[in-house]
């Protein structure tokens, strides 16, 4: 019996089951220092030029708006992976300058989202555990059957290639026995296609459309279990990192099945959640999300040679609503879009990037508890460079 709408729940599995890895009890949430004096809000900008950080700005260079109105900045700082680099406050400062505390803490979480396991996931785990985390940073693992964490404890316990080792044989077999369900389905609706295949018979249409309906499920999108995610990781003090991989879906039909396939489920919505509002949910907590879409260069596609049962042709027809959602969510929120076969190769340009940033402060002019989303715009005076950052905040003090 499939699983029904078993993809995308692993965003609420991280709150309502952590399983702890490597960890012999619970990990308690950092202890937050709230401060009421003053309304401050806090921007993480990433500013390049090409495909290269741009490091040597200073304040004068950042012009930063609110719903349109330009704000005064009172503190810059560059921070590089957990470093403050350098602070640049403005030259003739109030009377009684604030003082800020960047949070350069780390809290790392890889999502992975696909249906099956690609052989290239070990160098994205090497190069996690070489060249990204530390261990003052957090770890979180999502998979399709469980989550792991790394407690801080793990880095005296173990060396580095056996952690790393051990999480990739974890990845591996969870990806492998997560999926079973959803591969042996695909595989039923290509057997459909090499076997008797008649779009006029009755029966094979709906039993098509039928294989076709459970695949979908295996994408829907839940609103509740995004906020339950975001209040995990909004309890965590610091930078948060997520790094989602997903995999680029398609459905096998030909030019006769392509017809049921856009009548039945071309308006057939993956989600009950507002994606403009969890945009600007994950845009208000502050998330990095970095969504790496894996796009194989060569999609099944199998063209007749003759018109005889055994020759068809697949069309791939991608399930672009939830890469959208996707893409909406990593662009709200400073993060990157990467495109590509390369599932290594992608995660090292999205950790790359985040490594370095500037951090910017102001205090709001509109300091009206309203609790309306108030959109953040940063400029730099550089030209031709490209400037990422959050999409705003909601205004409840």
């Amino acid at each position: 019996m499939l699983r029904q709408s078993r993809r995308f729940f692993i965003l609420g599995v991280l709150i309502i089951g952590v399983t702890l890895w490597l960890s012999p009890g619970p990990v308690s949430p950092p202890q937050l220092e709230h401060q009421a004096l003053a309304i401050n809000i806090e921007v993480p900008v990433r500013v390049f030029k090409g495909d290269k950080f741009v490091d040597d700005l200073t304040l004068a260079d950042f012009e930063l708006y609110e719903d349109g109105v330009l704000q005064k900045i009172e503190a810059v700082y560059l921070i590089k992976k957990t470093t403050v680099s350098r602070e640049d406050r403005p030259k003739k400062p109030a009377a009684l300058p604030q003082r800020f505390s960047p949070p350069t803490a780390r809290h790392l979480v890889l999502i992975f989202e696909l249906t099956e396991y690609f052989p290239r996931i070990r160098e994205v785990v090497d190069y996690l555990f070489h060249k990204v985390i530390t261990p003052e940073d957090t770890l979180l693992v999502a998979t399709p059957v469980k989550t792991y964490t790394l407690p801080s404890s793990a880095w005296q316990k173990r060396k580095r290639e056996e952690i790393a080792e051990e999480l990739l044989s974890r990845i591996k077999k969870d990806l492998i026995w997560g999926n079973r369900d959803y591969q042996r389905l695909y595989k039923d609706i290509e057997r459909m296609f090499t076997e008797y295949r008649d779009p006029s018979d009755q029966t094979w249409s709906l039993r098509y459309k039928m294989l076709v309906g459970q695949l979908l499920s295996y994408r829907y999108l839940d609103e509740q279990k995004f906020r339950e995610f975001i209040d995990y990781l909004q309890e965590k003090e610091g930078q948060k990192y997520v790094f989602l991989f997903y995999q680029e879906e398609v459905i096998p039909t030909d030019p006769e099945t392509e017809k049921i396939f856009f009548k039945e489920f071309a308006f057939q919505s993956s989600m009950t959640a507002n994606a403009e509002k969890i945009k600007r949910l994950f845009a208000h907590s502050s998330i990095a999300i970095n969504f790496i879409y894996l796009s194989p260069k060569k999609l099944r596609q199998l063209t007749p040679d003759a018109l005889n049962p055994g020759s068809f042709k697949t069309v791939a027809c991608s399930l672009d609503e939830v890469f959208a959602v996707f893409q909406g969510m990593a662009e709200a929120t400073g993060g990157l879009v990467q495109t590509s076969a390369n599932v290594a190769a992608a995660f090292q340009r999205a950790a790359e990037a985040s490594e370095n940033y500037y951090l910017l402060y102001y205090s709001p002019q509109n300091k009206a508890a309203d609790g309306r989303f108030r959109r953040i715009k940063v400029k730099v005076k550089r030209p031709g460079c490209r400037v990422m950052h959050r999409l705003g905040y909601f205004a409840s003090w």
